[in-house]
């Protein structure tokens, strides 16, 4: 009688330790998911200035290209 016990309990155990673990580690998973969506959305919102600053320095070059150009045509006129 006591082996059959044993041999009963030994499944529920481990289902109940099983279910212990997740219980604990479910809460730190869906904590470090929570971290790991927040530094995309940050290296995104990082990702999307340096492209708009780039837009900007690549405008800032033609207008400084275009002004050069302007200054070379007036000097060779002169």
């Amino acid at each position: 009688m006591t082996v059959n016990l044993i041999i009963l309990l030994i499944p529920l155990v481990s289902l109940l330790l099983a279910l212990i673990l997740l219980i604990i580690l479910f809460p730190k998973l869906n904590a470090q998911r929570k971290k790991h969506a927040e530094t995309i959305k940050h290296n995104q919102t990082e990702q999307t200035r340096l492209r708009q600053d780039v837009t900007a320095i690549k405008e800032t070059q033609e207008n400084i290209l275009k002004e050069l150009s302007q200054l070379r045509q007036k000097h060779h006129t002169n």
